[in-house]
């Protein structure tokens, strides 16, 4: 009994460490657009700017293999190079920032499950 009690917590703990060479999920933009917007309505803005860097590569990747762009792109450029200082007073001035946010969220609205009410915006 010892023994398999033993091997059980060997094999959690290697679990726990992972596969070095496992491959990592790839994210779409979306996922690391929404993932900005969470740090945005925390107020993180280091974490949004981050987000939104991460998501550049992204959404180039998926407009070069056939999406449609309208904007995207541009709209996510434009978060990842705004300064996190920035981020407050523009998004309650900035022209530029109002037609990046529609575009984004238009381009990136959460997935709403059928026995879930939508999600509303404040």
């Amino acid at each position: 009994m010892r023994t398999a009690v033993a091997a059980l917590l060997m094999l959690s703990a290697l679990a726990a460490c992972g596969d070095d060479d496992a491959p990592t999920p790839t994210r779409t933009a979306c996922q690391e657009v929404r993932a900005g917007i969470d740090a945005f309505n925390l107020g993180d803005y280091a974490s949004t700017q981050a987000h939104f860097r991460d998501a550049v590569p992204l959404a180039e990747k998926e407009v070069a293999g056939g999406a449609v762009d309208g904007g995207f792109v541009d709209a996510v450029r434009y978060y990842a190079e705004l300064a996190p200082a920035d981020y407050a007073e523009s998004s309650r001035s900035s022209r530029a920032f109002a037609r990046n946010k529609r575009i984004t969220l238009e381009r990136c609205v959460p997935a709403v499950e059928e026995d879930q009410p939508p999600a509303t915006t404040v």
